[in-house]
């Protein structure tokens, strides 16, 4: 299931997703407005994040790694633009995310990567389990 709306200016809309949309919109602003406490609240230390490369399984880690080295890159890059393009309800009841991350890397390098992140309820909040990016579009 797409779920084409999740930035609909509608309210009614966007209430039926609301916990859902304030996570994504946590992540996002994570890298437009460079604040790692946003992302923060969505990954839960205890846990594992899978790792997508390509739109393939690569590897898993803890997700004290992952955030540790979503900390350092949010340090070493200045973004641009992120743009979620798509949310997809998955039959397991989790949504992955995909977006357009457009920023400067350290060497001012004009960069373009398209990244996932899967988000599942734990808890009654929205966590991240795996994450992905490529250098061509997701889906």
């Amino acid at each position: 299931m797409v779920v084409s709306d999740y930035d609909s200016p509608n309210y009614l809309v966007r209430a039926r997703y609301s916990s859902l949309n304030k996570a994504l919109d946590d992540i996002k602003n994570t890298w437009i407005a460079g604040r790692p406490d946003l992302i923060e609240r969505h990954i839960d230390t205890g846990g594992k994040v899978a790792i997508f490369l390509d739109g393939a399984y690569s590897y898993s880690l803890p997700s004290a790694d992952y955030r540790d080295m979503t900390f350092d890159a949010i340090k070493q890059i200045n973004t641009v633009d992120f743009n979620i393009y798509q949310v997809s309800r998955r039959s397991d009841g989790a949504y992955t995310a995909f977006a357009r991350h457009e920023f400067r890397d350290a060497d001012n390098n004009d960069t373009i990567v398209y990244v996932s992140y899967t988000l599942t309820k734990i808890d009654g909040r929205w966590v991240i389990v795996s994450s992905g990016s490529s250098d061509n579009e997701l889906d």
